[in-house]
């Protein structure tokens, strides 16, 4: 008897027939494919896909959807956290201020040398154009300001929290009967935001935000 295959077998050897007349490892068969010993395969080749692409377990239909889930809720549990950081950071802010205040006055007053004073008149010189600019320009300035705090708030989702601990440190040395500390913080954040060559609004944007930590 010759089987499919071509090989010659006689009727009573049944392993021949079986291993030459069952299909080839990784036939196409409808439905199903075959392992070498006849078995049908139950893994994802059945379906004619790859081994590296064959699922492990059970993944739901809305798998993403769970994920996103998980995700959303690590952030938001995170979040008090972080605003309370960033608050904290905003009272400290009026500390490092004042430091870049008596800074700016001490360049003013050539306690960091000649080059620097210069500087420092250089830096106020630009200041007067920046004022003159936002006085004869308000609608421009006030656009100009508005898409820089959308870009700030963007980066940095934290600054109203940052702004709010900022503003309750003001509030506090004001009732404590230094009403001029945070305005002076203010001025050396801005200073310090000119000295290191940011334009004028971005530097009165400093000195209400304060400097960055990071």
């Amino acid at each position: 008897m010759e089987s499919p295959r071509g090989a010659r077998c006689s009727t009573s050897d049944l392993t021949c027939l079986v291993s030459t007349s069952s299909p080839p490892a990784d036939a196409e068969v409808p439905g199903f494919r075959m392992n070498a010993d006849g078995s049908v395969r139950t893994d994802g080749a059945a379906m004619g896909r790859s081994p590296s692409y064959i699922p492990v377990g059970w993944t739901p239909p809305n798998a993403d959807d769970y994920g996103n889930a998980e995700i959303a809720l690590s952030n938001s549990a995170g979040q008090p956290a972080e605003a309370a950081k960033a608050a904290g950071e905003g009272a400290y802010s009026l500390g490092p201020g004042l430091v870049n205040y008596a800074r700016a006055m001490g360049r003013g007053l050539g306690l960091y040398g000649p080059e620097e004073v210069q500087r420092f008149y250089r830096e106020m010189d630009a200041s007067g154009l920046g004022m003159r600019f936002i006085a004869k320009n308000p609608e421009l300035s006030a656009q100009i300001a508005r898409e820089g705090a959308v870009r700030a708030l963007k980066t940095q989702p934290m600054l109203p929290f940052r702004l709010g601990g900022r503003a309750g440190a003001g509030v506090l040395l004001g009732l404590a009967g230094l009403p001029w500390l945070p305005p002076l913080a203010m001025f050396g954040d801005a200073f310090r935001a000119l000295e290191n060559g940011d334009d004028f609004i971005s530097a009165l944007g400093r000195g209400i935000a304060g400097t960055s930590s990071r």
